[in-house]
Parts: C-alpha cells; sequence; structure tokens
C-alpha cells in the first residue's frame, strides 16, 4: 500500500506531532479543541489505583 508520504513515519513521531498540535490549539485556539475529537473518542485517566473513564463531551 503506498503512503502519502516520502519517508516512513513511526508511531511515535506521528504522536509526538499530534500533541504539539493538539497543546498548539489549547493554547492559542481553545474554542477549537473540540475538533480533535469525536463521538467514538474515549478518555482515560489513571491516578496510583483509581481510574476514571470518559466517552461523550460536553456540549
Amino acid at each position: 500500500m503506498a503512503t502519502p508520504f516520502p519517508i516512513p513515519l513511526t508511531a511515535a513521531q506521528v504522536g509526538t506531532y499530534f500533541v504539539g498540535q493538539y497543546y498548539h490549539v489549547l493554547q492559542n485556539q481553545p474554542e477549537f479543541v473540540h475538533q480533535f475529537y469525536s463521538d467514538a473518542s474515549t478518555m482515560l485517566r489513571i491516578d496510583g489505583n483509581s481510574r476514571e473513564t470518559a466517552t461523550a463531551m460536553l456540549v
């Protein structure tokens, strides 16, 4: 399968770019941060032995 990029990208490179873009938008245009999420998005927060999940966005 052909890739749209001229060089192969690792998952770490994609993740690093995503995080950079996410925090850039969060800091400079927080009203648009919802565009990083969809109805299928989930969140998991782990704090010691405590786990919290979220599966819907507040409107």
